[in-house]
């Protein structure tokens, strides 16, 4: 009877001490602290490519300013698999919130070998929503799509953006740049 009790409460305090580890772990893994995140990174030896949030491409647009419709061809592969985004980076610093509210029309094809549609987005994006402000780089994300889900991965792919109404855009921030990212998970 001693034997069975004192195996119980072994258990339970092994059963307590895996809990805890498992919290703290999963707590590691989320906290805003960076230090904590790269421990816990670096405990499951895992970490994501140095090149995953470099832009796939980025391409001015060359049209003249405050000309309501643009277009631009790029060829280019994803390297990796996950969400991914077309946006437009702005010369101007965008602040926040936006007074006027625009939107632009977008319209991405991309297309595969043999010129065959491999997967098409059209969207009118309002500019108050989607947005990023950073210290180098402040712009807007236009559409989001999934690699392999809805293009390729490691494939050669021609893809053509339309982006119209822009002219608003165009003065405020402009001149614009068009880009396309990986957006990591962690």
């Amino acid at each position: 009877m001693t034997y069975t009790v004192a195996l119980g409460l072994l258990g339970v305090v092994a059963g307590m001490i895996i809990v805890l580890t498992w919290l703290r772990l999963r707590d590691a893994a989320f906290s805003v602290r960076k230090s904590e995140q790269s421990w816990m990174l670096k405990l499951l030896n895992f970490s994501l490519p140095k090149d995953i949030t470099e832009p796939l491409f980025e391409v001015g647009l060359e049209n003249e300013r405050g000309d309501s419709a643009k277009s631009l061809t790029v060829v280019y592969s994803h390297k990796y698999s996950g969400l991914h985004e077309i946006g437009f980076v702005c010369e101007q610093r965008v602040t926040m919130p936006i007074n006027a509210p625009m939107t632009v029309g977008v319209q991405v094809r991309w297309r595969g070998d043999k010129g065959i549609i491999v997967y098409e987005a059209k969207e009118e994006v309002s500019l108050t929503e989607l947005w990023f402000n950073g210290a180098a780089r402040n712009g807007f994300s236009l559409v989001r799509y999934q690699v392999p889900d809805c293009v390729p991965i490691k494939k050669r792919l021609v893809c053509e953006i339309i982006l119209s109404d822009l002219s608003q855009a165009d003065e405020s921030y402009g001149p614009l740049r068009v880009y396309s990212r990986a957006i990591p998970a962690l």
